[in-house]
Formats: C-alpha cells, structure tokens, sequence
C-alpha cells in the first residue's frame, strides 16, 4: 500500500500552506490517546468553587485519576459516552451537597463534552461507573 502526500499551497498576502499524508482507505489505525479533564464543582453556593479536578488518559491508562485503569475500561466499554455509563453498585449516604461534573477533552479522534448535577461526590462516583470518583472519597 502507497501513502499519498497532499499538500496545498496559496500564495498571497497571507500565504497558507497545508502538508500531510494522507492514508489509503481501508488501512487500519490504532485509537489516539484519549485525554480528558474532570472538573468537579460545589454547585450548593450561589458561586461555584471547585472541589477536585483530575486528568484522565486512556489508551494507555494514566493521568491523576483514582482509579484510571477502570475508569478507562468502563469509558471503552461505552466509547466514550458519559450517559451511557453503567451505575456502579455503591451505597452513599443521603446527604444533598450537589456537585457539578464537567469534563472536556478528546476520546480517541473526538472531542467530547459533558456536564452533569448529582446530589453528592459519591453518587457522582456511582452513576458514573467510576469514572467520576476523586480521591478521598
């Protein structure tokens, strides 16, 4: 199989020149690194403070999460779809102190965005699978 080089190239005042290679169809492809940031914040104010924020990279697992490896796992399971996310079987206590999840970054080639409000950190944790756990909880 033979890469093509595509290259375009505009000369004016302002001269843009765009280079790459360029893949034959059908070749296969190893997923990029997925990295996401994972924001929480105590949404019970009338201004929101951050409590914790993690960097979570898959593909290999690592960043500063907890738990990364799991955490990894259950988003391929899902390919990267924050909703979709199995609930994990955790018993929290039913204090309302509400937090607001916020993740951005990409998953493989995609950029991703969610945000969510749950009651509490741990139930956070638990309807994530996880993936929304910080340390010390």
């Amino acid at each position: 199989m033979r890469l093509m080089s595509v290259c375009a190239t505009a000369l004016s005042a302002g001269a843009i020149v765009l280079c790459g290679t360029s893949a034959p169809v059908g070749a296969t492809e190893q997923p990029s690194e997925s990295t996401l940031v994972i924001t929480a914040w105590d949404s019970s104010g009338i201004v929101a403070e951050m409590i914790d924020e993690v960097v979570l990279k898959c593909e290999p697992a690592a960043g500063s999460h907890v738990d990364a490896e799991d955490a990894c796992a259950a988003l391929v399971s899902v390919d990267g779809d924050f909703a979709a996310l199995e609930p994990s079987p955790v018993a929290c206590l039913l204090i309302y102190k509400p937090v607001y999840i916020e993740v951005g970054g990409n998953w493989r080639d995609r950029v991703v965005r969610f945000q969510h409000n749950y009651p509490n950190l741990c139930v956070a944790g638990a309807e994530s699978a996880g993936v929304f756990r910080f340390d010390g909880q």
